[in-house]
């Protein structure tokens, strides 16, 4: 048996690879806009899940519609049930477990949503049956829109509904989190990239937040449920999430000019079967110039900038190992970006054993004193630190951290 997710664009879809971990024959399935009709009455699939922009088109097309999705007006799993297609939303119990998983329940709150499409319905329906307090809903051309909604400072929970923030646009964000004084909880139900600016910015400030993927994951397994007649477990959510969550995120690799990251990320990527990626190296091919040509040719700010290019589209990404330049997270632009998709390692190593040839900056400096200039930057910057005394030690060491035994 075979099951497939439609809609009009599904390139950078994580469906497939979500249901393959549960041994599911699953398919990416583009419709154009004219042939919908056609698919929902002559598909050869035995249940198929629905996305942009066909959740509440579809619904004309089926012989029955479950009562939340009825609620909702938007449909994303369909099931052949005794002849009959019947719609379900099972985005709205993804979204429930999103939000418990993190703690958070909408009962009693003060919750704005943002955006007023699809969506946007499944937060009102959850509203409703969890008895928010009082739900705004902002939109462009609403009565609260995106110039007034700060006047809510009531505000407790925000869930983004929009795909501001989403690849490839993933430098945007909806709304200033920081004017809202009463804000303890942020949901974006973007997944890519992995850390919106939304969700940066509410980890900053302390907030209980989580991007998409969770809900993701968890109705992808209850349209599961519904086609195979199976339960689901609250920790088989957990570890499918956190196994496709390890799986796109990049490895990013900082630390001192010859720390290893070079080497050592390319004996990570063999040892994970991931595309390794040196910044160094993909300045040199987009100015034909050696690093330091570049740098005493047109001086640190020009490659700089360059470097900022290169790894603002590299960070848009999944699933590479990335070694940086040794002065590559000093700028904050730099370290926003490769955290979006990125789990970032700094690779420590005793200085006496750092050269400097070939390294205008580090002759110019010295590596003492170019260490205690980044020092801090690297250690807040990192969310794993591993000291580099061997390669493959090394490289296994960071595999351990970031994957798990």
């Amino acid at each position: 048996m075979t099951y497939c997710l439609i809609g009009e664009k599904l390139a950078h879809s994580f469906s497939k690879e979500i249901h393959a971990k549960c041994g599911l024959k699953y398919e990416l399935k583009e419709v154009e806009k004219e042939n919908l009709f056609s698919f929902v009455k002559n598909n050869k699939y035995q249940g198929f899940n629905v996305t942009i922009p066909y959740k509440e088109k579809i619904i004309k097309y089926l012989d029955r519609v479950d009562f939340w999705a009825k609620e909702i007006g938007s449909v994303n799993t369909v099931v052949k049930e005794n002849g009959e297609l019947v719609g379900y939303n099972t985005d709205l119990i993804g979204m429930e477990k999103m939000l418990s998983v993190n703690g958070v329940t909408l009962t009693d709150k003060t919750v704005m949503i943002l955006g007023s499409g699809g969506t946007s319905k499944t937060a009102t329906a959850l509203c409703k049956k969890q008895n928010a307090k009082t739900v705004y809903i902002v939109s462009r051309t609403g009565e609260i829109n995106y110039e007034n909604c700060y006047e809510k400072t009531e505000t407790e929970v925000i869930i983004n509904t929009t795909p501001v923030g989403m690849y490839p646009n993933a430098e945007k964000t909806p709304v200033n989190l920081t004017k809202f004084t009463n804000l303890t909880a942020v949901f974006d139900c973007v997944y890519n990239p992995l850390e919106t600016r939304l969700i940066s910015k509410a980890k900053e400030l302390n907030l209980k937040c989580s991007n998409g993927l969770y809900m993701l994951v968890a109705q992808a397994l209850y349209a599961e449920k519904l086609w195979l007649k199976k339960e689901v477990l609250d920790a088989e959510i957990t570890k499918i999430y956190k196994n496709v969550l390890i799986e796109k995120q990049n490895i990013v690799l900082s630390g001192m000019p010859s720390s290893g990251k070079t080497t050592v990320g390319k004996e990570l990527a063999k040892r994970l079967n991931r595309e390794f990626v040196d910044i160094d190296k993909l300045i040199e091919e987009k100015t034909e110039k050696s690093i330091s040509d570049l740098i005493n040719e047109r001086g640190e700010k020009f490659f700089r900038d360059i470097e900022s290019e290169v790894i603002k589209e590299v960070s848009k990404k999944n699933s590479l190992v990335i070694a940086l330049g040794g002065g590559a997270p000093l700028r904050e632009e730099n370290r926003i970006n490769l955290k979006q998709n990125g789990v970032i390692v700094y690779i420590k190593r005793d200085l006496s054993k750092l050269v400097c040839d070939g390294r205008p900056i580090s002759l110019e400096k010295g590596v003492k004193k170019l260490y205690e200039e980044r020092k801090t930057v690297y250690e807040t910057f990192a969310d794993i630190t591993v000291e580099n005394t061997d390669i493959e030690k090394t490289a296994l060491e960071i595999e351990n951290e970031v994957i798990g035994n």
